[in-house]
């Protein structure tokens, strides 16, 4: 499915191949996991703001709590 995609985006397919298959990519992930899972995430999207989890259920809440992090 993600090399569909990569295709219908025009990406480059050898390069993307070569990404795909690397065991870099892989411990990337494995990663990303884990990090995930240390902060207690359950699932995607999961959205973080400033280091706090927000959990928007509108654009409008979402756009809200952007405004607010914004520095003035």
């Amino acid at each position: 499915m993600f090399r569909s995609f990569a295709i219908d985006l025009g990406l480059d397919v050898a390069t993307f191949d070569t990404a795909y298959k690397s065991p870099a990519t892989l411990e990337r992930i494995r990663t990303d996991i884990a990090g995930g899972l240390a902060l207690g995430v359950q699932g995607t999207p999961t959205l973080f703001l400033d280091g706090k989890w927000v959990q928007p259920r509108t654009i409008g809440e979402l756009t809200a709590a952007v405004d607010a992090a914004a520095p003035a």
